[in-house]
C-alpha cells in the first residue's frame, strides 16, 4: 500500500463519507436479526446527508490513498457532560480492499497525537 494521507475533514467534506457509511450500514445490518434488513438503496434513502451533529460535536477524520480516494474513516464525538472535554470514537470504518494494512492504527494514532483543541469546552 502506498502513501496515506489523514485528514480532518470540514463538515461541507462530510458527504465524502456517505459512501463508505451506507456500506458500514449494510454491513451491520445483519448482526441485528430482530430489526428490518434495508436494501443497500433504502439505507442511501436514509443517508441522503451525513449529520454534523448530534448531542455533541462531530469530528471526521479520512484517510486517502495515493489516489485521493477516501478510503476510510474515523468518527469521533466530542462533548463536555459538565466535567470536561470528553470524546469517544463512534465509527472506524476501511472500505473491504483496504483492509489488513493498518489503516485504523494510522488514523487513531493520529487523532491521539493531535487532537482538535476545544478550550470553550475545557472548564477553568
Amino acid at each position: 500500500m502506498g502513501t496515506l494521507v489523514v485528514e480532518r475533514l470540514a463538515e461541507g467534506d462530510f458527504s465524502l463519507i456517505r459512501p463508505l457509511l451506507v456500506d458500514l450500514h449494510v454491513a451491520e445490518q445483519e448482526h441485528y436479526e430482530d430489526h428490518p434488513q434495508l436494501s443497500r438503496g433504502e439505507i442511501e434513502g436514509h443517508l441522503s446527508s451525513v449529520p454534523s451533529t448530534f448531542s455533541g460535536e462531530n469530528v471526521v477524520f479520512a484517510v486517502r490513498d495515493d489516489s485521493g480516494q477516501v478510503i476510510g474513516f474515523c468518527w469521533v464525538v466530542l462533548f463536555d457532560p459538565g466535567t470536561g472535554l470528553e470524546g469517544e470514537v463512534a465509527e472506524v470504518y476501511v472500505a473491504r480492499e483496504h483492509r489488513g494494512h493498518g489503516v485504523p492504527s494510522i488514523r487513531v494514532g493520529r487523532f491521539r497525537a493531535q487532537p482538535p483543541a476545544r478550550p470553550h469546552l475545557v472548564p477553568d
